[in-house]
């Protein structure tokens, strides 16, 4: 079965105002483009992106880290009349028991979500004679309805949330360990744009992380530290640190991992680097 859709979801831009939202939904859209392709087509659709795509699968793996993505789903495109639906879903499924859910975005479809669930439900285990289960499932075959189509999917993957990286404004992130490429990365979860010194090493580990941001290193950031709004460095509770800071950057210096401790550092870097 080729899944040729992506459902693209987010959280935290959605409670913006109206124009600030379309501001943020137009560079996660300039960012998601920048991973899959110029001429990939994006459609804007209530809280939902959606992609047509000749394989969601990987395309929603390429995109999932990028900032601003709650979840991704590669979904199959269906026409939203019961009888497709229910022949559509049977195709997700392979073994075990199973539970259908059913979220209508648009309301325009006749029948509510509880009454999709209980006949796609049916249908599916009246063909295979699996048991369905709406706790302890196997598999959750998911329907969602909206822009006059029915998508279905199995699958949903977590993004980071956040802002997307772009729509604030450039940091300096000084990056020459975990916890400083950590410091970045929840910078850029924050919408800012970081422009990377420190260590080379560190800095490529970065960059594999978003290649579709285009991050440039700076062995030497006394020429663009002009163009940021603040440094970001790792820090930890040390007050002479923050003097000394204080004294060398004529910036404000932000340390996004102050007062964590250093197995959570550890924990959040290697959570981040996995996905």
């Amino acid at each position: 079965m080729r899944l040729d859709s992506v459902i693209i979801r987010y959280d935290e831009i959605g409670l913006k105002s109206a124009p600030v939202r379309r501001q943020f939904v137009k560079v996660l859209i300039r960012n998601i483009r920048q991973k899959l392709g110029k001429n990939v087509k994006v459609q804007v659709l209530h809280s939902r992106l959606l992609i047509n795509v000749k394989d969601a699968v990987i395309a929603a793996r390429k995109i999932r880290t990028v900032f601003g993505i709650s979840s991704v789903s590669p979904a199959l495109e269906a026409d939203n009349d019961l009888d497709n639906i229910k022949s559509k879903s049977l195709l997700f499924y392979s073994a075990g028991s199973f539970r259908i859910s059913c979220q209508r975005v648009d309301k325009n479809f006749r029948m509510t979500s509880s009454e999709v669930c209980r006949e796609v439900g049916a249908f599916i285990a009246g063909k295979t004679g699996a048991k369905v289960d709406l706790e302890n499932y196997d598999l959750n075959i998911s329907v969602e309805l909206f822009n006059n189509k029915a998508y279905l999917f199995s699958e949903k993957l977590r993004g980071f949330g956040g802002l997307p990286a772009g729509s604030e404004g450039k940091v300096l992130c000084i990056v020459n360990d975990e916890a400083g490429l950590l410091s970045a990365l929840m910078m850029m979860n924050r919408g800012c744009y970081p422009l990377i010194t420190g260590s080379k090493g560190w800095f490529d580990k970065l960059v594999k992380f978003a290649p579709h941001l285009a991050l440039k290193f700076y062995p030497d950031y006394s020429g663009i530290i002009k163009w940021c709004g603040a440094v970001v460095k790792s820090g930890r509770l040390d007050a002479n640190l923050f003097m000394k800071d204080k004294e060398v950057f004529a910036l404000p210096v932000l340390y996004p991992l102050i007062g964590l401790d250093k197995n959570v550092v550890k924990g959040k870097y290697f959570s981040a680097m996995s996905r």
